[in-house]
């Protein structure tokens, strides 16, 4: 397949979300070796997982991802690269690290990390404006392309497409020949799904390499099935 041609992938992202962490570390190790663009959307697992009886995360003072997704939308306006900074670094102190990075304190002390002043965080929450960013972006993920989760990539003017969900991001040549996988999958129109069934053995590696970021989570999973 050509490697000289420019492509812009647009990843959607969660910050709670360990599966789009995994898939922007390897996003950022094909741009290293392929020119690639890549640019960052925001979709809700609590908006999406949002049950009846719950309030709904932008009618809170604090949520574990909304807020999350409220610092990010403000840290983008301000600079695309800081943003990719804050969302790296963010992952890596939650699923590396344990570290309560979905807290209002850990959120800033992630700030803090990168230099920034503890005010970022008052700032993004007081900016209402923030709430509108990201749920313009979730309802237009799953309103116009049928998302249902993250990672969603968007690859140049291509469709939507749900994943790669891989754990550990794959590195050096593997993690080409996984990009041109999903080139050739972005070539078919009409592939809507094709996954690799879960064992006993799958579950184990991907519950040890999750171990850190299941521990540290105050929360319980709910995925509600795809439409």
């Amino acid at each position: 397949m050509p490697t000289d041609v420019h492509t812009h992938v647009r990843v959607a992202i969660d910050p709670i979300c360990p599966f789009a962490f995994e898939t922007v570390l390897w996003l950022r190790e094909v741009r290293e070796q392929r020119p690639i663009t890549l640019s960052f959307e925001f979709f809700s697992l609590e908006l999406i997982n949002h049950q009846p009886h719950q309030r709904l995360p932008y009618d809170r003072d604090w949520t574990w991802g909304w807020s999350m997704l409220r610092i990010g939308a403000y840290l983008r306006r301000k600079d695309p690269e800081l943003f990719e900074a804050w969302y790296i670094a963010n992952g890596t102190a939650f699923f590396r690290h344990g570290q309560p990075v979905f807290t209002r304190e850990g959120a800033a002390a992630v700030i803090s990390a990168l230099g920034l002043t503890d005010d970022v965080v008052a700032a993004a929450l007081a900016d209402t404006t923030t709430h509108d960013d990201v749920r313009r972006e979730h309802e237009s993920l799953v309103s116009q392309h049928g998302g249902h989760g993250v990672p969603t990539l968007f690859i140049d003017d291509g469709p939507a497409l749900f994943g790669p969900v891989v754990m550990p991001a794959p590195t050096g040549e593997a993690a080409l020949a996984l990009w041109d996988l999903v080139l050739l999958w972005q070539r078919v129109p009409h592939l809507y799904e094709m996954r690799r069934p879960k064992t006993a053995a799958t579950q184990q590696h991907i519950n040890a390499t999750m171990r850190t970021y299941l521990d540290a989570r105050p929360w319980i999973t709910i995925a509600n099935p795809a439409p």
